[in-house]
């Protein structure tokens, strides 16, 4: 059964709306293009993260948190073969604690 997508201003309809979301509006502001220095993109980034928290925990989460279940789940695995940029290093420092 298909929904509305809870994301303000998009009437889409869609049978699996955390999908739907992420991928319709979450990555964008993930984009190796986009300036990883300017404030809005930072600010952004951060706010996607938190909402990805609350739909993978059913709860309001730090960045702390949600690196904890990530780990946990052993997607950071290093026995993948995922390879990591230089541009997208510099686009995820700001998850790093200073």
């Amino acid at each position: 059964m298909e929904k509305t997508c809870w994301v303000p201003c998009c009437m889409e309809m869609a049978k699996y709306l955390k999908a739907h979301a992420f991928i319709e509006h979450t990555s964008s502001i993930f984009s190796e293009t986009l300036d990883p220095t300017d404030e809005r993109v930072l600010r952004g980034r951060r706010s996607a993260l938190s909402q990805v928290g609350r739909w993978l925990l059913g709860k309001p989460v730090t960045l702390d948190e949600l690196v904890a279940f990530v780990v946990v789940q052993k997607m950071l695995s290093t026995m993948d073969n995922t390879s990591i940029s230089e541009r997208q290093e510099a686009a995820m420092k700001f998850c790093i604690p200073s």
